[in-house]
Parts: structure tokens; sequence; C-alpha cells
């Protein structure tokens, strides 16, 4: 009975993952659309990276992942690149959420959610 109920708790934990992903993919290309057209980040964009960021956050948690600043191998010159990056990222991690088996503790979703969780840092370095 325990483990149907572990099993029952897994099988949430999973979608609601899917559902945090799938919401920081969509986010993530609204804000790259929006600094595309006005070569800035407003308010309504700051508020959505800062959604994303605690979508990422949770997800890190969920799958047993601490936050890790990391540095990036390649890091942004500059908040265009920085928005770009934001946008592939919160991608990635979306299809490494997909692609990650309900029952498994990924580290590629852990590394991908830090490196997302970094991008931010580093957009709101550059002024975003």
């Amino acid at each position: 009975m325990l483990r149907n109920h572990e099993v029952k708790r897994r099988e949430v934990i999973y979608k609601q993952n899917l559902e945090r992903a799938k919401e920081g993919a969509l986010l993530g290309t609204e804000i790259s659309d929006a600094f595309q057209k006005h070569h800035s980040l407003g308010s309504p964009e700051r508020k959505k990276l800062g959604r994303i960021e605690k979508l990422a956050k949770s997800i890190l948690n969920d799958h047993g992942g601490g936050e890790d600043e990391q540095l990036l191998k390649d890091p942004p010159k500059d908040l265009s690149e920085a928005v770009t990056r934001l946008a592939q990222l919160s991608e990635h991690l979306k299809d490494k959420v997909e692609k990650t088996p309900k029952h498994v503790v990924s580290t590629s979703v852990i590394n991908s959610a830090n490196q997302l969780l970094e991008i931010i840092r580093l957009i709101r370095t550059y002024g975003g």
C-alpha cells in the first residue's frame, strides 16, 4: 500500500515538473520575443524572468539537486545574447524533463536547471 502511494506521489511530481518546464519554455520564448521587439526588458519581462527562476528552482528541488553556482562554459557577452540563451536553455530544460522517466533522478535535468538559473543571474547583472 505504501509503495502504491509512493508511485502515485512520484507520478504527481512528474506531471507538475512537466507543466513547470513547459511554462518555463513558453515564458523564455515570450521574454526573447519581447526583447527582440523592444531591445530591452520591461517590467512584465522581469516578472516572467522571476517566474522562470521559481519554476527552475522547483524542478531542481524535486530532482534532488541543489543550487550550484556554476560558471557557464561560454557565457554570453551582452544582454541580447543572454536573453537568446535563456530561451534556448528553458526549451532545453523542458526537453530534458520530458525525456526523463518518472522514477529517475536525472543529473542532466539538474545541470540544465542550474545553467538556466545562472543565465537568469547574468541577465539581472546586465540590467534585465
